[in-house]
Parts: C-alpha cells; sequence; structure tokens
C-alpha cells in the first residue's frame, strides 16, 4: 500500500476516536494496532518507521519485537498501563535529546535550568541512553566515582532533581531493581493514532471509552513494575 493510502487508513481511525479528531499530522504520534490481527498495517508502519503499540490479542503469542519503535501489551490492558508504553515510544522518537551546555545549564525544547556538578554526572548518564534504562550502580559510580556512595545517596538526588526537571518537560522514572530512565513527562496530553481494527473492537458504538482512551485530566501513572522512590 502507498504511503499515502495509509494515511488515509489513519485519518479513517482517527475520526473515530474521541481524543484524535484532528488529521493526520505528526510521526511522533504513536499507532495503536491491534495484534496479529492488522499485521498488515503494523508492517506497512514499520517500513515508514511509525511508532507503533502492538494490541496483542489474549490467546496470541507474544510478537517478537527487534524495533525500538515498537512496544506490546496484551489485552486487556489498563489505561495506565497503556499510556505508559506510549509515553516510552514517544520519548525515543523525541526530535531532540536535552542538552546541558559547559556552565551547568540544562536546556530542553526552549527552557533551562541550572544543575549542580553532582546533577550534571547523573544527568549526562541519564541523557546518553535518553528513554531506556541506566542502572543504579552506573549512576552511583558516574556521580560518587571514588567514594563509598550507594543508592540511597541516589534516592536522594533524584528526589532533588525531580522538581527542576518539571519545568523543562522532562521526568525520571525508577524501574524496579533495575535503575532509572530520563523520559519527556506525562503531564503533557497524548495524541495517537488507532488502527481501525481497535477502534471496532475496543470502542462502542457508544463512545463508551473509559477503559480504552485516556483522558486528558487522568493523573500521571507509572506503568507495572515501576516504582517512585
Amino acid at each position: 500500500m502507498q504511503r499515502s493510502g495509509l494515511a488515509h487508513r489513519l485519518r479513517l481511525s482517527t475520526r473515530n476516536s474521541v481524543e484524535t479528531n484532528g488529521p493526520y499530522v505528526s510521526s511522533m504520534d504513536v499507532a495503536l494496532i491491534r495484534w496479529p490481527s492488522d499485521e498488515a498495517l503494523r508492517v506497512e508502519l514499520a517500513q515508514i518507521k511509525h511508532p507503533r503499540l502492538l494490541l496483542v490479542e489474549p490467546r496470541a503469542d507474544p510478537p517478537h519485537i527487534s524495533d525500538i519503535l515498537e512496544d506490546w501489551v496484551r489485552l486487556p490492558v489498563s489505561r495506565e498501563d497503556r499510556n505508559a508504553r506510549i509515553r516510552v515510544l514517544e520519548s525515543r522518537v523525541a526530535p531532540a535529546l536535552p542538552l546541558i551546555t559547559d556552565d551547568g545549564s540544562l536546556h530542553y525544547r526552549g527552557a533551562s535550568a541550572r544543575l549542580s556538578e553532582n546533577q550534571v554526572h547523573l544527568m549526562r548518564m541519564l541523557i546518553e541512553r535518553f528513554g531506556a534504562v541506566v542502572g543504579r550502580e552506573a549512576l552511583v559510580a558516574s556521580v560518587w566515582p571514588d567514594s563509598d556512595a550507594r543508592a540511597g545517596n541516589l534516592r536522594v538526588m533524584v528526589a532533588r532533581l525531580r522538581p527542576v526537571l518539571v519545568p523543562l518537560g522532562l521526568e525520571i522514572r525508577a524501574v524496579r531493581s533495575r535503575g532509572y530512565l530520563l523520559s519527556t513527562s506525562d503531564r503533557q496530553p497524548h495524541r495517537h493514532w488507532v488502527s481501525p481494527v481497535v477502534v471496532l473492537t475496543t470502542c462502542s458504538a457508544s463512545r463508551n471509552t473509559a477503559e480504552t482512551e485516556p483522558r486528558n485530566d487522568a493523573p500521571a501513572t507509572q506503568p507495572t513494575g515501576w516504582e517512585e522512590c
């Protein structure tokens, strides 16, 4: 299928969505694809490097994922878990990474904040793996290479750094038993494309999308396996 035809299909699905009722405007939006039913659309989107979240049918085997622009969750899935996966995919296709200048200032999307020397070391490690998990041990070693600092010191630093990042639209998330990742903030409303199969099977005729569509006023949440600390 030609790209124009694919864009038309996405526009059709968008008109059936409560939240995404605008035109096809950005490759940053994450497509929700019921899988394996809509494998053809998955392939088409992969060819144009469009981020996509596979909604795996209950009895289907897990898909093989080898593309950083793709992730999956199994149906039924809560709105919170689904939105968490969407945020991760969005962070992987961000147009630019945060920048730390020589004076210790952090810049991102027109906003800036001053960092301490230790915060600079921490943020550089997280920026290098933006959207991916960095282990606690590696972070501790980068900030305190010649001391006996422990994970507790790291937790305190992260707690102090989080409010600094809010005006920049960034946040640090904790991943249980693994480490931390830096991503864009979930305080912004999410816009995403939904494949026609998903719309027909998960959005009722009454447009009751309480379990399938995020609300702009929904509280910030963490996906399963993540913790605040």
